[in-house]
């Protein structure tokens, strides 16, 4: 990213940065090797869809400083909506009974998590930006795998001290990253 936006990127960020994408590397091998029919298509959409944020937030902080949040958001989901309309119309939404008690709910729990998870959210996450800087506000993902975990360990999956592990050396590296170098002038 820094030859992209001529951002000054010191040394502590680059290590905790890949101090914590190697915790996340580490979580994703911690319970064996990878399925030979997991489809590696579906794992590249993560990584594309992390590129794309990563460029989102640096963009953000370096040309849209002087744009609010909420116009931000604003824009950015409404031209989200043009995509998502033309999903809908092409797996035949519109052609159900709209009116039928079951998709009522089932829209409007969707709307309530496209309102709550995606749009506020969106607007807090663009003031971060603007007030911690892209390196912090790109680093809160990696608590993602803590809550995963805690989902896990709510649901009866297999989390062990392994992954914990993994996850205290993410939180490490995002610690490493952010924490303030004294300058002393003796």
């Amino acid at each position: 990213m820094r030859f992209f936006f001529r951002s000054k990127t010191t040394s502590n960020k680059i290590f905790g940065i890949g101090v914590a994408f190697t915790g996340s590397i580490l979580l994703l091998l911690s319970k064996g090797q990878i399925p030979e029919n997991q489809n590696l298509m579906y794992i590249s959409y993560v990584v594309l869809a992390t590129i794309c944020y990563g460029f989102n937030v640096n963009m953000v902080h370096k040309h849209l400083h002087h744009i609010g949040s909420l116009q931000i958001a604003s824009v950015a989901l409404t031209l989200n909506a043009i995509p998502a309309l033309i999903v809908l119309y092409f797996t035949g939404y519109f052609s159900l009974p709209l009116s039928d008690s079951g998709i009522l709910y089932s829209t409007g729990h969707a709307a309530l998590l496209g309102i709550l998870g995606t749009a506020v959210a969106s607007i807090i996450f663009y003031v971060l930006i603007k007030r911690a800087g892209a390196v912090f506000s790109s680093m809160v993902t990696y608590g993602i795998p803590v809550i995963a975990n805690l989902w896990g360990l709510f649901y009866g999956e297999e989390v062990g001290w392994v992954q914990f592990g993994c996850l205290a050396l993410i939180l490490s590296g995002v610690y490493l990253a952010n924490r303030k170098i004294s300058k002393t002038g003796s």
